[in-house]
């Protein structure tokens, strides 16, 4: 099939229970595969790497909520939320 008409753009937020990247490029390249079709740009990716070791999320905030606001400063319509 044809890619979808409307261009859209995407962020990546992975999460890995390892500390090892090796699924990492796997899942990114998949991803930008499944985006091609979706006629959709991956803009921004955040990795969160050794889940199963530390769930604590809050390290990784500055750093999503930075792709947020470079993604917002691109699409003024995105609603960001400062309660992440």
């Amino acid at each position: 099939r044809p890619p979808i008409p409307k261009h859209k753009e995407a962020a990546l937020l992975l999460t890995c229970g390892a500390d090892s990247g090796d699924g990492e490029d796997i899942i990114r390249r998949q991803v930008k595969l499944a985006f091609t079709v979706l006629n959709a740009t991956l803009r921004e990716e955040i990795l969160w790497k050794g889940t199963d070791r530390n769930p604590d999320i809050a390290p990784l905030l500055p750093e999503i909520q930075k792709a947020a606001g470079k993604m917002q400063a691109r699409l003024p319509i995105l609603a960001i939320s400062g309660d992440l």
